[in-house]
């Protein structure tokens, strides 16, 4: 059975509205306060009269910690909601972090078993980091970083989940896609690196422009070990991995697990993959 959760609003919003409770609060305290002391059962009609005997001392108290509530609320749910996403994002690229990632995969995991959709991973890698760093700094491999996020931005759908795992390496959560439609999400990522690299280039005052390129290798649950995180990782690794070592720049899809293991028919794949006229 499932259960019935408040909605998570911005706590900026959610506070001052606490404020707003707590202050009525503070009025309807006052009024049964006063109406034990007076010994008068704190009625409706007792209640009016008591409001028009005294509106200045019941309007200020209102108002005064209605202010204070809500400005002071509005102040500390800003700060923790800005604390609350820089613990989920990664500072360079202002993608999801590794902690997000993991939280959001457990969720979608629990969602494919219920109602046996396919779930993917794709681990997005950019080939020759450590060269841009020893050859041009460390600022030209942040800028190199940040393209690859700029491109899984505008690449990856509402749905995905699009994060930096560490280092070089991106992971793209996508949600009810097999590994076919993984894929051709992979691939599109990788042309939206090499247009945006030569974009780049365009606009670059080094007289050696850097092409950005990146290999990706694709897994879905049917090629993890088991249903979870690590294992549908390594899986992904694995591919990736070949797609390295066929060449960098290329898509490597991880084949379904069978009795005896498979191993990658590199050759074929990353022909498949590599060929102008994919899209």
């Amino acid at each position: 059975m499932a259960r019935w959760r408040l909605p998570r609003w911005p706590r900026r919003f959610a506070y001052p509205i606490a404020g707003l409770a707590l202050s009525l609060a503070m009025v309807a305290g006052l009024l049964v306060l006063e109406a034990s002391t007076a010994h008068h059962a704190p009625t409706i009609s007792w209640i009016s009269g008591e409001l028009r005997t005294r509106p200045l001392a019941y309007a200020y108290l209102l108002v005064a910690t209605l202010a204070m509530m809500t400005i002071l609320g509005w102040i500390v749910g800003r700060k923790e909601d800005l604390l609350g996403r820089l613990s989920t994002t990664d500072p360079l690229t202002g993608l999801a972090n590794r902690r997000r990632l993991r939280g959001a995969f457990a969720d979608e995991l629990n969602r494919a078993a219920r109602y046996d959709t396919p779930l993917s991973l794709l681990l997005v890698d950019l080939d020759r980091l450590k060269d841009i760093n020893d050859r041009h700094g460390h600022a030209d491999g942040d800028r190199a970083l940040q393209l690859v996020a700029e491109a899984l931005r505008r690449t990856c759908r509402a749905t995905d989940l699009a994060a930096r795992y560490g280092g070089d390496e991106f992971v793209v959560l996508a949600v009810n896609t097999p590994a076919t439609e993984a894929r051709v999400l992979a691939l599109r990522i990788r042309a939206a690196v090499r247009r945006l690299s030569r974009r780049a280039g365009r606009w670059t005052k080094t007289s050696e422009p850097i092409n950005h390129t990146v290999s990706i290798g694709t897994a879905d649950l049917h090629a993890a070990a088991l249903p979870t995180f690590d294992a549908l990782h390594a899986a992904a690794d694995r591919a990736l991995y070949a797609a390295k070592e066929a060449g960098r720049d290329g898509v490597m899809v991880a084949p379904p697990r069978a009795r005896g293991g498979r191993r990658f028919k590199v050759g074929a794949s990353v022909a498949a993959v590599t060929r102008p006229g994919d899209r």
